[in-house]
Formats: C-alpha cells, structure tokens, sequence
C-alpha cells in the first residue's frame, strides 16, 4: 500500500506542476523539468509494484527475508523520492519533508528500535544533504516560484542552519518517540505470540478433546483429541457455523455439539473401536462476566467402562461362588448348635452362636455386592403392580419393632389419606424403605425417636419422610451419602460392620421409580430422608399407627 500511497503523492505532484507550465511558465522556469522528473519516478514506482506484484503472486507467501528486502527498498527508495521533489521544488522552501515521518514510522513494523534509527539518520543525512549542497553550490538549486528571496534564502546560513537543526531535531524525536512505541509493540507482540503458543500447546496436548465455540456459534477451535475421538478433520468445520454444519443424522460430531450440559452426557462412537465418549457443555465468560463462547469437552471412558464392567462381572462370578458355600456353612452350623449332631456345650454354642452370625453378615454383603453389580449393568430387572402402599409400610416398619423396643426407641408411622393400589415395585421399595429406616435404629441412641409419615401431595406425588433423632451427617461429608462405599466418620464410631452399599441402591431403586430422594441432617440433632414419587391416588383416609 505504501507503493501506491508513493505514486498518489508523485501524481499530485505532476498535476500539479502540469498546471503551472501551462499557465504560468515565465514564472515557473523549472516545471518542465520537475514535471519529468515526476514523470520518471512514477514510471520506477511503477516499474517497483509491478515486481512486487509478481513476487507475491509467484510465492503466494512471501517469506520473511523476501519481505525484509521488499521492506528495506521501500525505506531506502521512498525518502530518495522525497528529496528528488524537494530538489525541483524550491529545496529549503519546500514542505515535502513532512512526508519523511511515515518511513520511520512503518520502518518500526519490522526493524524495531535500531531500524528506527538507522531510518532517522539515513533520512536525516539525505535532507542535510541536500540542503548543504545547495548552499555550498554542490547540487544546483531550483526555484520553486522564481522568486528571488528563494535563492537568497538557499545562501543564508542562519536560515538553513535553523530549517536543518529543527527538521532532523523533528525527525530524531519522531524516532526516539516511535522507537519506544516500536519497543513497547513487539515486547506486547511476544507476549501475546508466548501467550498464544502456551495456550495452543496446551489445548493441543490435551488428554481430553476440546471444541471451543464462539459466541457467534462459530467453531473457532479443535484439538487433535478431539479430532481423533470424533473422526473429524479440523479444517473442515474450524471456521463455519454449527447451524450451517453438514453432518448426518446421529453423527458423534453432531451429538458432541448437541450436548448443553455441564454434567456431561454418554455417546458412543460408530467407529470399529466403539468409543464411549462423555461430553459435557461449559460457558466461557470474561473477566466481566459477559459470556464470549462455548467450550464442549470430550472424555474417553471407554477404559472405565470396561473395567467397571470386568469389575461387575468379576463380583458377579464371585458372588455366585461364594453364596453357595456360604449357605452351606450356615446349614451346618444351624444344626450343630441345635444339638442335631449331638449334645452342645454353653461354650460351644456361644462360638456356634458367633460362627452362624458372621456367616450370614458375609452372605448379607454379597447379596449387596451382587445388587450393586446388577444395578451397573442394568439386570435389577423391576417388576411394577398396584400395591396398597399403606400394607407395604406397615409390613417394612415391622420388622424394626423389636429392635425399636429394645432400645426404647419411639417409633411413629403416619399414613395420610387413601394411598393403594400405588404402581410399584414392591420388593425393590421394601429393600428401599428397609435400608433408610435400619440406617435409622442404627445410628438412633437409646430413647431416640423415628418417625415415618406417607402422605400425597397436590402435585399427584407419594411423598414419604423418615425422621430420627440420631446421630447426623456431617456437612463436609453430606455429599457422599449416595455414593458406593461410604460411611461417615461419625458412622464408624457408632458401627464397624456396614458396608456403606445401602444408601447407594435406594438412591438407584426410587430413580427407576422416576422418583427422587434427598435428606436434610444436623451433627447431633438427627437425620429426615424425603422420597418422592409421581403417582395419581385419592385422597379419602387417614391412617395413624404408633408404635411406642
């Protein structure tokens, strides 16, 4: 562009100087010939863009050292232009030297703070040049009005002394001035390229693949993770609209960025390696919190998968092994602590006694065990039928009565309201019900309470709670109750034998019923587990048993 913003200048110039021989060529003596030399020097300006032209279209890119040359002869060329004007434009009259600060200041793009100078001096020796020649009678001077205070003017000293000092002064400080800009730019260039180079080495050697999406819906990044999990090439969608995106029906790279949720959702690959990919959706917001894009993160679990599923399966074939021995342990011990083989010390019968307990513990968490492996990969097979609700209550909150009593612990069931024939699965809700209320007498002290209300909500929804006085959840662990194999600290102190599996299954056995749970506690105040289930039922009949 500044070849072409040369040859406007020249352009003027021979218009201009056209202008003058026409109309006043007694008093512009000189016009012929400055129109040539213009003249001349828009034909190598000319002759320059044409070599420029066909460089760049012969390399397409020009590379860093073509582009230095290209530079420097238009550093070097455009201030010889410069002074040829001057030259035929009056020399110390003229004011064309407003036009050497653009060469020092595109000089600072490539040269920095040494090019910058090293223009200033160049530029500034050519114009002192000049000037002295004239005065010492070197180069010949040519008047630009033929006015003779000119010529007067090229031979007094103090005139051109003053002209001199304060134009190259100008030009020095414009140097020093764009020296410190030209400093300033390229420190804050590198950082940025730094800044740039970290965040792309990064993104580029992320475990995980990564999709960044600008607010315009415009897919500004991928990288080569997530090229490869998605079977996707970056330069055909980096660059283009999601919407405008041409991707068939089901594709994983149209499921990817279907995703809009932080909690990430499971996809699986079409490929022979059938990936199972976990993609969630996060905002990316600046620092003034204004959302600026979108970044979809892609995790392969195809790894946790499989072992998750060896883990099953391997709990399973164990489970299985283990259950039929087990059983046939506890037979035995049955009957020689009932005397069938033979008369049983007090001794004895206290080992029997231990032996057949911890049997059926060791039974107990395999029946768990095997539960857990069946909720992972989906065979807790559900069996739904009306069921009357208030029945099934009463027959689970039965069975802790004893254990209620002996530990003097008060134990209310309310039942609001008709509930039967509710659609259940009553053996998965017992096995539910039964973990939060045994939970409950465990870890409840001596004349504790427990209380288990059921009634039906105006949102067409049974809603049951089951309150105790015990000893409460921590709150900096509240948010691993659900989770496999937890038990508070608190827990441990008060129990050593569960297994922490219960809490789990109930939270998978009310989710099949399209149900949810949740609890508020209190350290040392007591616990209420809340389950709700969708179900429609009329409203007719109270029920109120305690058990005290």
């Amino acid at each position: 562009m500044r070849w072409y913003y040369g040859s406007t200048l020249l352009v003027v110039g021979l218009i201009t100087n056209l202008v003058l021989s026409l109309f006043f060529e007694k008093d512009m003596p000189n016009a012929h010939l400055s129109t040539g030399t213009v003249i001349g020097l828009i034909f190598l300006l000319f002759i320059f863009n044409i070599i420029y032209y066909l460089i760049l279209k012969k390399t397409k890119k020009l590379s860093l050292l073509k582009l230095r040359l290209v530079s420097i002869a238009q550093i070097i060329i455009e201030p010889l232009f410069g002074i040829i004007v001057i030259l035929y434009a009056g020399g110390i009259v003229s004011i064309f030297f407003i036009t050497f600060p653009y060469a020092i200041i595109f000089s600072a793009f490539f040269y920095g703070v040494k090019g910058v100078l090293a223009a200033t001096v160049y530029i500034g020796l050519l114009y002192n040049g000049l000037i002295y020649g004239q005065f010492f009678n070197v180069i010949p001077f040519f008047s630009r009005y033929n006015n003779p205070f000119e010529y007067e003017l090229s031979q007094n000293f103090p005139a051109i002394f003053t002209n001199t000092f304060l134009i190259t002064s100008s030009l020095f400080f414009i140097g020093i001035f764009v020296s410190i800009i030209a400093k300033s730019l390229l420190k804050k260039e590198k950082e940025i390229a730094y800044e740039r180079d970290k965040v792309t080495a990064v993104f580029g050697n992320l475990v995980d693949g990564l999709i960044y999406i600008n607010q315009q819906d415009v897919i500004e990044m991928i990288n080569p993770q997530a090229e490869k999990l998605l079977n996707v090439r970056a330069k055909r969608i980096v660059g283009k609209n999601v919407v405008q995106l041409k991707m068939k029906k089901g594709s994983v790279l149209k499921q990817a960025l279907s995703v809009d949720s932080e909690r990430g959702k499971e996809i699986k690959t079409s490929d022979q390696e059938n990936r199972a990919l976990l993609v969630s959706s996060s905002e990316i917001k600046d620092e003034g919190g204004n959302y600026i894009g979108t970044a979809k993160i892609i995790h392969d679990i195809s790894r946790e998968k499989l072992v998750d599923s060896m883990k099953s399966e391997f709990i399973t074939i164990a489970g299985h092994q283990l259950r039929t021995p087990l059983s046939a342990i506890k037979g035995a011990v049955n009957l020689l602590k009932n005397g069938d083989y033979g008369p049983v010390t007090k001794e004895q019968k206290e080992v029997l006694d231990l032996t057949y307990e911890y049997n059926d513990r060791l039974i107990m968490l395999i029946n768990d065990l095997l539960e857990v492996s069946s909720l992972e990969e989906g065979k807790f097979e559900y069996k739904f039928e009306p069921i009357d609700i208030h029945d099934l209550l009463r027959e689970v909150t039965q069975q802790f009565s004893d254990e209620a009593k002996h530990k003097k612990i008060k134990f209310d069931l309310n039942i609001k309201n008709n509930l039967s024939d509710v659609k259940l699965d009553p053996y998965k809700m017992k096995l539910a019900l039964s973990s939060i209320i045994n939970n409950a007498i465990t870890y409840t002290p001596k004349r504790g309470r427990i209380g288990v209300m059921c009634e039906f909500t105006d949102k067409d929804t049974l809603k049951i709670s089951i309150h105790d006085s015990g000893i409460g959840i921590p709150k900096d662990e509240q948010d691993k109750v659900f989770t496999k194999f937890f038990r508070a600290n608190n827990a441990l102190r008060v129990d050593t034998e569960g297994n922490g599996l219960d809490l789990f299954v109930t939270k998978n056995i009310i989710k099949q019923h399209k149900g949810k749970i949740w609890f508020e506690s209190s350290e040392g105040v007591g616990t209420t587990f809340y389950i709700e289930i969708p179900v429609k039922l009329d409203k007719n009949r109270f029920y109120n048993i305690s058990n005290k």
